[in-house]
């Protein structure tokens, strides 16, 4: 058996000369997709061919490489949804063995790339060492799942689904039902891995607060013939067949919280679904933030998981609402895939930047130093609000840069998201949380600048529309868009998860606590960069 973290012989490309068949979803990641299309192209050797999946899908390329009658390796460019389209396609034309598949990750989610080790998503990396990994990596096996939905209305589609990462019922379908909704809904919202991440926690919030019918009294559930009862503080069931869910989080735990258990190791080719359950929204929130794991139920062979009324469910991060019927899981098939082993050499894989475009945009405004003391020498200048010409002379005076000469579209960025309240003019206030952001210094000291900023009283604490205004400036500064739905969610899902006396107020401690838990939050103090540590 291989698991995702299975060590292997290094294997010698340069003897490798199986060709690679790439297929790119063009649509995949914003505009990421066709551009890779051109990049791609400078690495490939004669024999290699590349494939547009808007132009046909996979099968096409696939049918010219079989008349070959020649081992080749297939590499999807594209999120889940597009390496569940190549693996089906693999099903449709009767390919077994399958050629191995390596992934190159875009979009978002890649849980199936994770477990594989080939990243979160590429994000414009040197693509000549990644093309030599698809062509020197060994192939492993992958276990794939088929779900079929019987006693559906004659209507209802689809009838049956392909599982290979994993299939939710209840509240996690909920949650990811109300991200695609809202996606739908507001397309310009979703251009930022990191910001579809908080997103995704907001609309786990919504949830927290709606009170669910007992799961238990909706579904029952059969694990290898046998009836086993659902615990009647779940909100929702989680078959698992990878090591990686909800992008990157493995509701499962580690092997080590299965020492001195009768729980096997969580593999990927043991013909085995991890059966998991989630007590609610605020559960998955907590999951997230890696401070919890799902409840482990069972690990089972085949699921038949029964329904009383519609219920949402989700595949692979695909959701929908379900009519009742019962949901019968069986293993489909043992697909060969190709591991990027981490251990090989030191080759970092690929590791997706924050947001690209703003950490580039102001490049050079995140190494300078400020201090309290030049900052109050400010004040005591500009006792009043400042206006744009008034905000470029401080910050040509902080900065020792000359905004103004060098980059006047920069400089109108800057004062655009310093106002955070948009009266026309920065207060000292909104001048305080965008400096301290684009300083330098550890995510400690950071956080302490800003805390004391609004702690005017020195109560040692700071209020929820102090941490609105905080939020509002930051988000402003990483995410383009409109971030205004977004900033009162985030702080109720943090006062929720970090308010320990649920005062509505939040502590230095209790902040520090959330940033060291939370990516995203981390990401906003130190503005996308990696932050020191004291």
């Amino acid at each position: 058996q291989h698991s995702a973290k299975a060590q292997h012989t290094k294997a010698n490309f340069m003897s490798n000369s199986e060709p690679l068949v790439l297929f790119v979803n063009s649509r995949s990641g914003g505009q990421q997709g066709t551009s890779l299309m051109t990049g791609l192209k400078a690495y490939l050797n004669a024999n290699d061919k590349l494939f547009d999946l808007a132009n046909g899908g996979p099968e096409p390329g696939l049918k010219e490489f079989e008349e070959t009658k020649k081992p080749y390796r297939v590499v999807a460019c594209g999120g889940d949804g597009t390496v569940g389209w190549v693996l089906s396609t693999f099903d449709k034309i009767h390919l077994s063995p399958n050629p191995p598949m390596a992934i190159l990750p875009l979009g978002t989610g890649n849980d199936i790339s994770r477990t594989l080790n080939w990243g979160p998503g590429y994000a414009g990396e040197d693509l000549g060492p990644i093309i030599n990994k698809f062509r020197a990596s060994k192939p492993i096996v992958m276990d794939r799942w088929k779900a079929v939905y019987q006693g559906l209305p004659e209507a209802d589609k689809p009838k049956e689904s392909i599982v290979n990462a994993y299939l939710g019922l209840g509240v996690d379908a909920e949650i990811a039902l109300k991200f695609h909704s809202l996606r739908e809904e507001m397309p310009g919202l979703f251009k930022s891995r990191a910001l579809n991440k908080v997103i995704y926690s907001h609309c786990g919030f919504t949830s927290m607060l709606k009170s669910h019918a007992s799961f238990s009294d909706l579904v029952s559930m059969e694990l290898d013939g046998k009836i086993v009862p659902i615990p009647k503080n779940l909100s929702g069931i989680l078959l698992l067949n990878l090591p990686s869910w909800g992008g990157g989080r493995n509701p499962w735990g580690t092997d080590k919280h299965s020492k001195g258990t009768n729980w096997s190791p969580q593999v990927i080719d043991d013909s085995t679904l991890e059966v998991i359950g989630f007590t609610g929204a605020f559960h998955l929130a907590q999951i997230q933030t890696n401070l919890q794991y799902g409840i482990r139920i069972a690990q089972a062979k085949s699921v038949k998981l029964t329904t009383k009324q519609p219920l949402p469910v989700q595949v692979d991060g695909e959701p929908w609402i379900l009519n009742p019927c019962t949901i019968a899981v069986s293993l489909l098939s043992k697909t060969k895939v190709l591991l990027y082993d981490t251990e090989e050499d030191n080759y970092t894989p690929p590791i997706t930047p924050i947001d690209e475009t703003s950490r580039i945009e102001i490049k050079e405004l995140a190494s300078f130093t400020f201090s309290v003391e030049k900052l109050d020498e400010i004040k005591k200048q500009h006792p009043n609000q400042l206006d744009k010409g008034q905000f470029i002379q401080v910050l040509n005076q902080v900065t020792g840069l000359k905004f103004d000469e060098k980059n006047p579209a920069l400089t109108e960025r800057l004062f655009f998201i310093f106002d955070a309240d948009k009266s026309g003019t920065i207060d000292f206030k909104e001048l305080n949380v965008g400096l301290s952001v684009l300083g330098e210094g550890t995510l400690e000291k950071k956080l302490k600048f800003v805390f004391s900023l609004f702690d005017t009283l020195n109560t040692g604490r700071i209020t929820r529309d102090q941490l609105t205004i905080t939020f509002k400036t930051l988000f402003s500064m990483l995410y383009a868009g409109n971030s205004e739905k977004l900033v009162p969610l985030y702080v109720n899902l943090l006062l929720e998860l970090y308010d320990e006396n649920k005062d509505q107020t939040i502590t230095y401690d209790e902040l520090l606590t959330a940033a060291k838990n939370d990516e995203i939050l981390a990401h906003l103090f130190t503005f996308g960069t990696s932050h020191q540590k004291s």
